[in-house]
This record gives structure tokens, C-alpha cells and sequence, in this order.
């Protein structure tokens, strides 16, 4: 038995595979973002230093295919923010990263403290983790305190749709609240 294809459907076909494939017009373009990752505020209680702090994050990026990137913010001179107590910071965007439809990432985002010096490390205060999701062209959150086998301590508290951690290592306490939105690929 011969089967024959209606040439309505065989053109429709046609016609929907080629507006997938063409630039501008996929779905799966429409949906690409980018995760922009903000510190809405941190707030010093109390710095890890006598008098005030040079304060720094490091991100580490972990994509889908677990590939790994650091990025230190701030990334240009200065290498650092000072922060005394009562010191607070509002508002900074810390990091873009694409995501296509579908796509996850996760940051480890890192507080530290610079002592510009070979022979005494920096100091860790705390680390927040979270995980990024595209669900078409909608940002998922997931937040969490990541398990470590030293010294920073980490708490974090979810109300009123936000997350608020408070990080106490190396005699810091600082006070820090995150949020992620969906910013267009071309920004």
C-alpha cells in the first residue's frame, strides 16, 4: 500500500523548520537570557581587620557541562571596597551570565578580605551558593549555604522573597543580600 502525504502538511512542515532554523526567529533564541547576579546590599557589622576591611567576592561559574570559571569582582583596580562598621553597599551588579533555554548554572559566590601579602593569606568571611535556571526566558532560582570543612561560617534566611546570609568568618560579620533577574542577552 502506497502512502501518500497531503501536500498541505508536507508545506507546513516545511514552513515551521525553516522559522526554527532562521536567526532572530527560534524559540529557543527568544528564550536565551542572561542571569545577572546583584548584591542588592551588605551591610558591615563588624570587619575582620581593626579599623576596615578590603573586601572582594569571588565567583566560580560551575556550567552544565561542569566546567569551572572564577571571577574575582571587583575585577579592575581598585582590587577591592572598603568597608568599616556600619559600612553598607547597595545596589552593584556582580556578574552576567548567558543562559539558553533550559541551561543551569551554578555560582559559589565567595566573600573575602585582601591583605596584600604573600605570607598571610586572605580572609575568608563566607560563601553563598546558587543555582541559575532558564526556564524559557523565566529565571529559577535555588539558594544555599554550600558545606565546607573550614573556618567561615555561613546562616542564610529566606522571607518576604528574598534571601539574606550572614557570613562571620575570620572575625568578620557582614550582612548580604542577593537576588538574580533575567537581563536581555544583548545588555
Amino acid at each position: 500500500m502506497k502512502t501518500t502525504r497531503h501536500p498541505d502538511v508536507l508545506v507546513s512542515f516545511i514552513i515551521a523548520a525553516c522559522l526554527y532554523c532562521l536567526p532572530g526567529l527560534s524559540i529557543a533564541e527568544e528564550s536565551a537570557i542572561q542571569a545577572q547576579l546583584n548584591l542588592v546590599q551588605m551591610e558591615c557589622i563588624q570587619p575582620t581587620e581593626h579599623g576596615k576591611d578590603e573586601i572582594y567576592f569571588d565567583i566560580l561559574t560551575i556550567d552544565k557541562d561542569k566546567k569551572h570559571k572564577s571571577v574575582r569582582v571587583p575585577e579592575t583596580h581598585p582590587l577591592s571596597v572598603p568597608a568599616a562598621k556600619g559600612t553598607t553597599i547597595k545596589n552593584a551588579t556582580l556578574l552576567k551570565h548567558p543562559l539558553a533555554a533550559g541551561e543551569s548554572v551554578t555560582l559559589i559566590i565567595s566573600l573575602l578580605e585582601t591583605d596584600h601579602s604573600n605570607y598571610n593569606p586572605d580572609d575568608f568571611i563566607g560563601v553563598a551558593e546558587v543555582t541559575v535556571r532558564n526556564n524559557n526566558g523565566q529565571i529559577e532560582t535555588e539558594w544555599a549555604v554550600p558545606k565546607t570543612n573550614y573556618e567561615p561560617h555561613t546562616t542564610m534566611a529566606q522571607s518576604d522573597n528574598k534571601t539574606e546570609f550572614t557570613m562571620t568568618g575570620d572575625g568578620g560579620d557582614y550582612k548580604l543580600i542577593f537576588d538574580v533577574v533575567a537581563a536581555s542577552p544583548s545588555e
